[in-house]
């Protein structure tokens, strides 16, 4: 499985989900695009939603990662579990956080296997605000 990754950074105040919201609709997903927004007690729910979209070939979106700093490992194990022969072709993971320490950016930036993919293909978005 190939991982693409976008990182763009963006200024306090912009909206990322705006954007994202825009490339669904152009991409024919916006009915299969879910968000939540992470914080307290939020992590079982997200964990639901990927698992649900993994397996109906749906994108997730979840914000605000840095709100749910405990929650951070759960998600790098869920990502790293991965398995491709299982996985929907059509499953997209996006997130977003402001920067912070607890956010584990190094596994979304590491170099393991992941490659710059064609438009419409990433499998994780990264927004820096």
């Amino acid at each position: 499985m190939h991982v693409h990754n976008s990182f763009t950074s963006r200024t306090i105040g912009t909206d990322p989900a705006v954007d994202l919201y825009k490339f669904a609709e152009e991409m024919k997903f916006i009915k299969k695009l879910t968000a939540i927004s992470l914080g307290q007690g939020q992590g079982p729910i997200a964990e639901n939603l990927m698992k649900q979209a993994m397996e109906r070939g749906h994108w997730v979106f979840f914000q605000n990662c840095h709100l749910a700093p405990s929650w951070m490992p759960s998600l790098e194990r869920l990502i790293e579990h991965i398995d491709p022969n299982k996985v929907h072709r059509d499953f997209r993971l996006w997130l977003t956080s402001m920067p912070s320490p607890s956010f584990p950016t190094e596994r979304l930036q590491d170099d393991g296997g992941a490659s710059e993919g064609d438009k419409g293909e990433p499998v994780e978005m990264f927004h820096e605000l």
